[in-house]
């Protein structure tokens, strides 16, 4: 699995380097060391004993000053080509910054996948299962019953009715419920992808069980009890997706 950090500098870069600075260096000290001769020598006329010739002292005046000019020129051209080093360098810094945000990206949706596997996994299990068939279960009876009593009152009371085995079995579908809930509510899992998978049962689960929920958390001392399955719940009733799933591409339908 890939990670966010970006790649190493290799040794032809660490190379470059070294010889951009080198050279700034090099011909920025010798321009100082020409400045302060220029400064402290000619423009004071204090010379070793020597250079006191006229002659020598015009030769060597205008082959320092040519120096000097020399090294003046070719600070300008080392700037510019610490310029252009800055310039590469920068790009290079900004491909390394885009490849390592891909490589954060891809890791988060593998990760995203490796959530979204474990739920459809979940989708057929046994609490899955089992809550599914309640609410048929309590929605047939309900309305064998010709019971005035909405569904969600109906099946509250019969939930209640259950025996201990099929009532830890419901609890066991709540926290499934709940964990649910919980991903969505903290983005590890999109909504979109909650209503694509889940629409249907959590609707049905809706109309049967969220009342029951509600008077449970009510009658709890602990106010934030089945939360999470709670909102999962009533947020999947009203959603609009905010993102279609991609269209299908020419020739991909089954004959």
């Amino acid at each position: 699995m890939t990670t966010g950090r970006a790649p190493l500098k290799d040794a032809g870069d660490l190379a470059r380097e070294c010889i951009v600075y080198g050279a700034i260096t090099v011909v920025a000290c010798g321009h100082a060391i020409l400045a302060v001769v220029v400064v402290t020598g000619f423009l004071t006329g204090h010379f070793p004993d020597w250079l006191n010739g006229s002659d020598r002292h015009n030769q060597v005046r205008n082959v320092i000053e040519l120096l000097y000019f020399l090294s003046s020129l070719g600070l300008v051209v080392v700037a510019i080509l610490a310029l252009r080093f800055a310039k590469s360098q920068a790009d290079q810094s900004r491909r390394q910054n885009e490849i390592a945000l891909e490589q954060s990206r891809s890791s988060a949706r593998t990760a995203q996948a490796t959530v979204y596997m474990r739920l459809v996994e979940r989708l057929g299990s046994d609490e899955m299962a089992f809550g599914a068939q309640l609410r048929a279960l309590i929605a047939r009876e309900h309305e064998a019953s010709g019971s005035e009593l909405p569904l969600g009152e109906y099946a509250s009371a019969y939930i209640e009715s259950l025996d201990e085995q099929r009532h830890a079995e419901f609890v066991e579908f709540l926290i499934f419920l709940e964990h649910l809930g919980l991903l969505a509510r903290r983005r590890y899992l999109s909504m979109d992808d909650v209503f694509h998978l889940l629409e249907g049962p959590l609707k049905e689960f809706n109309d049967a069980f969220l009342f029951h929920l509600e008077g449970m958390r009510a009658r709890s001392y602990q106010q934030r009890m089945c939360d999470n399955a709670i909102w999962v719940l009533k947020e999947i009733v009203g959603y609009a997706r905010e993102e279609a799933l991609p269209p299908e591409r020419p020739g991909t339908n089954a004959s």
